[in-house]
């Protein structure tokens, strides 16, 4: 059985309680019994995005890192990382430029849309796929991990903002989705 590690962000600006850990948690209860899932909370920090990617991944076959987009109502796949970040960190850390000096300008998700495209009917009115992951500390992971692990199946999920969108998938629908998502992963080659 495959191994899958899930990373989430955070409390930062008016997020007291970032919407990706919430839902982390719930799935955290979901797959509970499982000892191949794993889970890691991340500071909104670039030094937290940095110790993170030194971490030794050779046990771990899909990541998924989970964020919030405080802008959108529906939960995004995020395909594309851009080599670009422009963005101060919840410790007053600024960075903006490239990520990777002479990196690839794009890193493409690694997660093969087979694995998701199924249950992406399902959810056809709730779920999206986006070609930009932004330019904050979600991009910066994201384009990161893909970098740093090209042989790993990855792939970046925006959470729907179901903490401020009245017209935002619900919480549960959510946990619904990723949890579908997370089970097929299980075993899918």
């Amino acid at each position: 059985m495959k191994k899958i590690l899930i990373t989430y962000f955070g409390p930062f600006g008016h997020f007291t309680e970032n919407p990706s850990e919430l839902i982390a948690r719930r799935l955290m209860l979901e797959f509970s019994e499982f000892e191949n899932i794993s889970f890691a909370g991340l500071d909104v920090q670039f030094d937290s995005v940095e110790r993170f990617i030194e971490q030794d991944f050779t046990d771990v076959d899909v990541i998924y890192l989970l964020g919030v987009a405080s802008r959108s109502e529906k939960v995004k796949l995020e395909l594309t990382a851009r080599n670009f970040v422009s963005a101060k960190d919840n410790s007053g850390a600024y960075r903006e430029g490239e990520i990777s000096i002479n990196g690839p300008q794009r890193l493409y998700s690694t997660l093969e849309n087979t694995h998701y495209q199924e249950i992406m009917e399902e959810f056809h009115s709730e779920v999206t796929t986006s070609e930009n992951a932004g330019a904050y500390l979600c991009n910066y992971i994201y384009y990161k991990t893909l970098q740093k692990l090209p042989d790993k199946a990855i792939l970046f999920i925006h959470i729907a903002n179901f903490s401020d969108l009245s017209g935002s998938v619900s919480f549960e629908r959510q946990v619904e989705f990723l949890s579908l998502l997370v089970e097929r992963n299980l075993t899918v080659n």
